[in-house]
């Protein structure tokens, strides 16, 4: 089992969004992604108005890699959110999910982890 932990960060060029992902199962999870993108980052305004999403940001490359989490390891991904995207004093409400095509060989569907900030 994944545990997906989520910290958005506030920097004067943005928002730095860092997920944490722990195996906290007893056996190795092999995790299988197809494009160079490990995590998937949509944002809300106050009026439910996504004004940021990863894929409209940036541009994937096409590859396969496998990523082996030991029991109980933990791997971390990062995104920076440039602050052209938010006004400064509002608040935002955020999902991720980890963009991973399968999960010790298995399509997995997520439940996206949410976060808050104000710029």
């Amino acid at each position: 089992m994944l545990a997906l932990k989520v910290n958005a960060v506030n920097e004067k060029k943005g928002v730095t969004v860092w997920v944490s992902v722990t195996n906290e199962s007893e056996e190795v999870a092999e995790l299988l992604f197809n494009t160079s993108q490990r995590i998937s980052i949509a944002v809300y305004d106050d009026n439910q108005k996504r004004v940021y999403r990863s894929e409209s940001e940036w541009m994937y490359l096409q590859v396969v890699e496998h990523v082996m989490l030991q029991a109980n390891e933990e791997v971390v991904f990062q995104e920076k959110m440039p602050s052209s995207y938010f006004e400064e004093g509002h608040t935002y409400k955020g999902s991720v999910r980890l963009a991973v095509h399968t999960i010790n060989d298995e399509k997995t569907l997520q439940q996206p982890q949410t976060f808050t900030f104000t710029r």
